[in-house]
């Protein structure tokens, strides 16, 4: 079984991004994206929220109109979310501040821990998969900000 741990970062208003976004927009769409995954994530095509304890989320998520899966997610205000898949991978979303501390520069990162129980560690095809996985993160991060920055556009947040 391999165990695949990753991370990427991109920055939240790079130069030309409009609307500029805020920490506190971003955080606005981390909370939507637990509750509503299907509209940040693609092959999420279902999300129910089955429990809403404090800052704990369960959930149920389709992918791609077939696999299901239970999700417990920790929101941390305002900077960061732990996703807990019931494979025993997981997921952390985390709004941080960028070295200027000026309140628009602000970068955000997603760190997985995927749990591959058919692939053998240290294979080529776990490394294989790592990379499609390292690639799956910047464009998931991408996709969440264009759909943060919209529903922020859009008065959704």
């Amino acid at each position: 079984m391999a165990i695949l741990h990753l991370a990427a970062t991109a920055p939240i208003n790079p130069p030309g991004a409009t609307p500029v976004l805020n920490k506190e927009q971003v955080w606005a769409g981390l909370q939507r994206k637990v509750r509503f995954a299907h509209e940040f994530v693609p092959p999420i095509t279902s999300c129910i929220v089955e429990k809403e304890e404090g800052n704990v989320v369960t959930r149920r998520v389709v992918f791609e109109g077939v696999r299901e899966l239970s999700e417990t997610c920790t929101e941390y205000a305002p900077c960061r979310v732990d996703f807990r898949l019931e494979d025993g991978s997981e997921v952390a979303n985390i709004v941080g501040d960028g070295p200027s501390g000026d309140e628009h520069d602000l970068h955000l990162t997603y760190a997985f821990k995927w749990v591959m129980p058919d692939i053998a560690e240290g294979s080529e095809e776990a490394k294989q998969t790592l990379a499609k996985q390292q690639e799956m993160a910047r464009g998931a991060i991408s996709s969440s900000l264009a759909t943060i920055r919209k529903m922020y556009a859009e008065g959704k947040l």
